[in-house]
Parts: C-alpha cells; sequence; structure tokens
C-alpha cells in the first residue's frame, strides 16, 4: 500500500482537463489499495467545494498549511490553532483595510474556536497592500510563520507544515517512508517534498525544486511511475 499527497492549485489542478486526467488517474490508484491525501493551504470549506466538484476521489485532506487533518467523512483528526495573541492581527487588519481584504477562518465553523488563517486581498493593488501587510506581520507575529502566494498570504503556527499532518499519518498507519510519496509546486510544499519521497510539478518554485527528486508535467505521471515501481524510478527515491 502507497500514500500520496498532493497539493492542489497548480500540481493536481492545472486546468479543467488535466484535473480530468488526473482524477481518473487516482480512481485507478484507490482502487487498487493505495491512498490519497489532499495538502492544501486553502480553508476545509474552499477545498471541499473543489472535491465535490470535480468529484475527487480522497481519504483524508489536510487544510490550512498542515494546521488540520480531516478524514473523507469530514472527522477533523488534528487541528494546530494560532495563538491568540497572534490572532489579534486580524481585527486590526479589518479596520484597516476593510472591504479591500478578506479573512477566512479555515475550519470553517467546524470549530468553535476561530482561527483567522487567510488574508486574502481583493483590491486590484494587491501587491503594495501586501507588502504593507508583510511588514506589520513580521513586527507583531510571535508564535507564527506566513507564506505569501499570489494574492493570499497563510498563516501557520511556528513549526507547522504540511509535514505535520503526513507524520501524524505515518504514525497513524503505521507506515514505512519507503510507501510515501509527495507532490508540490511551491514554497509552502517545501517541507513534505524535502522529508518524503518528494516531487514537484515543472514550473515549480526554485525552493520547491531544491530537494525534489523528480520534476512531473502531470501528477498522473508520477502514479504511473509508483505503480510501475521500475528500477529507475526506485533509483531517485529518497527512501526505498
Amino acid at each position: 500500500m502507497n500514500l500520496l499527497v498532493s497539493d492542489y492549485d497548480q500540481t493536481l489542478s492545472m486546468d479543467d482537463i488535466t484535473l480530468k486526467i488526473n482524477v481518473k488517474k487516482l480512481e485507478e490508484f484507490r482502487q487498487k489499495g493505495n491512498i490519497f491525501v489532499l495538502s492544501t493551504g486553502r480553508d476545509y470549506s474552499s477545498i471541499k467545494s473543489e472535491i465535490k466538484k470535480w468529484h475527487i476521489p480522497y481519504d483524508y485532506v489536510s487544510c490550512g498549511d498542515g494546521a488540520a487533518l480531516y478524514d473523507c467523512d469530514g472527522k477533523p483528526l488534528v487541528h494546530y490553532h494560532l495563538n491568540k495573541n497572534d490572532l489579534r492581527y486580524s481585527s486590526y487588519l479589518k479596520l484597516k483595510y476593510n472591504s479591500k481584504i478578506n479573512i477566512i477562518d479555515i475550519n470553517s465553523g467546524i470549530d468553535e474556536f476561530p482561527d483567522h488563517r487567510i488574508i486574502e486581498i481583493k483590491d486590484i493593488n494587491f501587491k503594495d497592500i501586501i507588502l504593507e501587510i508583510e511588514n506589520y506581520l513580521k513586527q507583531y507575529l510571535q508564535y507564527s510563520n506566513y507564506i505569501i502566494k499570489y494574492n493570499l498570504i497563510f498563516l501557520i503556527p511556528k513549526d507547522i507544515n504540511k509535514s505535520t499532518t503526513i507524520k501524524f499519518l505515518e504514525d497513524k498507519l503505521k507506515l514505512p517512508k519507503s510507501s510515501i510519496f509527495t507532490i508540490g509546486d511551491h514554497n509552502n510544499d517545501y517541507e513534505m517534498i524535502r522529508d518524503y519521497n518528494g516531487f514537484t510539478m515543472m514550473w515549480g518554485t526554485k525552493k520547491a525544486k531544491e530537494c525534489a527528486l523528480k520534476q512531473y508535467f502531470l501528477e498522473s505521471q508520477l502514479i504511473s511511475d509508483i505503480e510501475k515501481n521500475k528500477d529507475s524510478f526506485q533509483n531517485v527515491l529518497r527512501y526505498r
């Protein structure tokens, strides 16, 4: 049994056609007894909407860059909250920027504790606003880190990343590292690419490519390599 962990945006999903190709391959992958995990910076409500729309087969979904993990029935298995002192940033930013930004709770009401984890900049001059917010976060955040991706800023507790929920599943399912594969394209995928048999997309960021074992144009190509398990593929693996 193998476990594949995949980023969503610009990895599993690039456009409608490639997403359908990847989903078809995933269905075959899971039918053979393998496990698939979606790992995203998105909030739970947002990724569930994508799963429903595209009929994406999955076993677990990790949200907020490793801050929360849910099974396929929506049961929360892991949730690392932001420090309450750091959460005060949201009130200040909302007051300053008002309708120019949207602050999203990653657990979308599933947990009673508000976790305003994603800052979406809606203004056309989002680059200037991101720079201003980044300077503010650098000065005031004490227990959290942040990752910027396009017009979004993701906050996450220090020492928590996408690898955190994978490690939880590794222990829970008693899987050897040799059977765990990860793929992503951005800086927030770095740790899971580094810590496991990790791969990236051909357009991945410089950081994502730093420790990726191989680059792919389609995620379905990685799934085929995992299933065929040829010597040429085995030879590039970090864990065999």
